[in-house]
């Protein structure tokens, strides 16, 4: 079965950067949530992402490829594997480190 993460980026962060004591479990996710926050703000609208899903079903590794897109109303970034389910909200993602977008400007509106 599927996960859905719902992530408030600030949650992972001290004063804009990821604290040195991060365990090693919460620094992977934080940088693959990160990928998907750069991927979706750095792309242009129908571009593929470049991130390849995170989850093992069955202890395999997922085929498939992450899509998302800003929501214009919440300004989260929804996200989804379209193979095994796996998909998220994320928020407070901007201006963190890696928002690739400028000031204000989010392609995949």
């Amino acid at each position: 079965m599927a996960d859905t993460w719902i992530t408030d980026l600030t949650h992972f962060l001290e004063n804009g950067r990821l604290p040195q004591a991060l365990p090693g479990p919460a620094l992977r996710l934080v940088a693959y949530l990160g990928r998907i926050v750069a991927a979706v703000t750095g792309a242009e609208p129908d571009d593929p992402l470049g991130v390849r899903c995170r989850r093992r079903p069955g202890r395999r590794p997922c085929a498939g490829q992450i899509e998302g897109y800003i929501d214009p109303q919440s300004n989260a970034i929804h996200w989804a594997c379209l193979v095994c389910g796996d998909n998220g909200l994320i928020s407070n993602w901007e201006n963190t480190m890696w928002d690739l977008s400028e000031a204000g400007e989010h392609p995949r509106h």
